[in-house]
């Protein structure tokens, strides 16, 4: 149907702008473990592990320290979150 077929496209490019979101900001931070994480109470997370050491860049706001990763925040995040 017409509406199925919208909302697999919408998702799609919720997948496309998550995908070049990740990208950019291994591209950034130069931290090739950098992956987004959902998180049912956190919401969307950026998850680095330890051994690349934490990201300078004031864009990226802490939010916890686990025992192997850092775990950061972005705006870019909470509007991708707001579509999701």
């Amino acid at each position: 149907s017409r509406a199925l077929d919208e909302l697999r496209s919408g998702n799609q490019s919720l997948e496309r702008r998550r995908d070049e979101l990740i990208d950019r900001y291994r591209k950034e931070t130069g931290k090739a473990s950098l992956k987004l994480t959902l998180r049912k109470t956190l919401g969307l997370l950026l998850e680095v592990n330890k051994s690349e050491g934490e990201i300078t860049d004031p864009r990226f706001s802490l939010d916890s320290v686990m025992e192997n990763k850092f775990r950061y925040r972005t705006s870019d995040l909470e509007l991708l979150a707001r579509t999701v």
